[in-house]
């Protein structure tokens, strides 16, 4: 019983540790801090989250999260693309089938919306790179000498090193071609120095009565702008363009550098509802992409079997495996240790005595043992030993009985 109550005690105390680590990691999960930044997923002020939660309660309006990958983004149904917090170094690495299927997504009717993330310069930043340009000047010629000593060097070694069967044997590496999008969209990415840190984005003439005049900024970043681009300036900070908005086919690009707009803690501090409206557009359908920010679906065991109702068969599996670990946990338990009483020991009518005591009872023992020896024995002898039997009395012990026997046969 005290072993029982001691697995029961062990079992509890494991449900209410996995209890805890499963509240503790709902609890993480609520706050969203897991996630990267601008995630539709995060509750805390770096998140998207309330602005998607309040475009869910809209009438008529069907918001969605996804986390496929770019190249699954389908050319219909017309709808608008939130891609927020995106990083310039994704953004620069996005391949021609990616950039070919937002495009044509863009192309068949889609508001594709993308919204980087901040940057923001320091001093060190741009004080820096002044000062080593200084530092450079000074000794120009003596660093020009050295570096074009040291290219000569490596050229003069590689060619050694390379043989005419090496050069034949050199294939060339296939790499993942890149989008160019000075090129494609006629924009570039750059930084400067503010030297207002605080001022906003202003509005540009031109651009819609309805948006607010102002909106917080917090990032150095803008956009460069190639000759002959279609884009449509909207907003500027520093006389640099920050948000702006292009007709692409049958639908719209708009970009932004600074995602702050949209978090939670500008929805709280600081809405812009005339520019929120103005980003969703005329679309019924919104979709926030969490993919650029590494968020992505993994079609794993568990993911396939929800997809087709085998969660039932896991948990009944679940359940036999815990009932066959209940039946066989004894064998966990270590056998007590042999002690002199409990060690086997061998002897000759070990064999005979167990025969005996499971098959005679101890008080027919003397006469069934008389009654095998008088087959084989002489009329003589038997008359003794039946002599000796009788005289003992009824409560002679077997021990008894044949000592009085081995006396009798002994008399000559």
């Amino acid at each position: 019983m005290n072993r029982r109550y001691s697995w029961i005690a062990l079992l509890l105390i494991a449900v209410v540790f996995a209890g805890g680590l499963g509240w503790l990691f709902k609890l993480r999960l609520g706050q969203g801090d897991l996630f990267p930044a601008y995630s539709t997923l995060r509750a805390d002020p770096l998140g998207t989250r309330a602005i998607f939660e309040a475009l869910q309660e809209l009438p008529g309006l069907r918001v969605e999260r996804s986390v496929q990958p770019m190249k699954k983004i389908a050319e219909t149904p017309a709808r608008t693309l939130v891609f927020a917090g995106m990083e310039r170094n994704p953004w620069e690495a996005f391949s021609m089938e990616e950039a070919n299927v937002l495009d044509a997504a863009v192309r068949a009717g889609s508001r594709a919306v993308i919204v980087f993330k901040a940057e923001r310069l320091t001093t060190a930043d741009v004080v820096e790179p002044f000062v080593k340009g200084k530092e450079t000047d000074k000794k120009t010629g003596e660093k020009k000498a050295d570096e074009k000593k040291d290219q000569e060097e490596k050229k003069s070694s590689k060619e050694e090193r390379q043989s005419p069967r090496n050069d034949e044997a050199e294939k060339p590496v296939h790499r993942t071609e890149l989008v160019d999008w000075s090129k494609r969209w006629g924009l570039e990415l750059r930084t400067r120095w503010i030297m207002d840190r605080e001022a906003g984005a202003l509005r540009k003439a031109g651009a819609p009565e309805t948006l607010a005049a102002q909106v917080p900024w917090k990032s150095d970043l803008y956009f460069h702008l190639t000759q002959g681009s279609d884009w449509r300036v909207l907003y500027t900070r520093g006389n640099s363009p920050v948000l702006m908005e292009m007709t692409l086919g049958r639908g719209t690009v708009v970009v932004a550098t600074d995602t702050f707009f949209l978090s939670n803690e500008a929805m709280q501090k600081s809405r812009e509802t005339s520019l929120l409206a103005w980003l969703v557009g005329g679309n019924t359908r919104v979709v926030f992409n969490e993919s650029h920010l590494g968020v992505e679906e993994d079609v794993g065991i568990a993911k396939l079997a929800r997809r087709y109702g085998l969660a039932g068969a896991f948990f009944v599996l679940l359940l036999l495996t815990a009932l066959f670990v209940w039946q066989r946990m004894t064998l966990f338990v270590p056998p007590a240790p042999e002690t002199a009483e409990t060690a086997l020991t061998y002897h000759p009518s070990a064999g005979l005595e167990a025969l005996l005591r499971r098959a005679l009872p101890p008080g027919k023992l003397v006469e069934t043992c008389v009654a095998e020896w008088t087959r084989t024995s002489r009329a003589g002898d038997v008359e003794k030993v039946r002599a000796a039997v009788a005289a003992q009395s009824g409560k002679a012990s077997p021990a008894e009985t044949y000592n009085a026997i081995v006396r009798a046969l002994k008399r000559r």
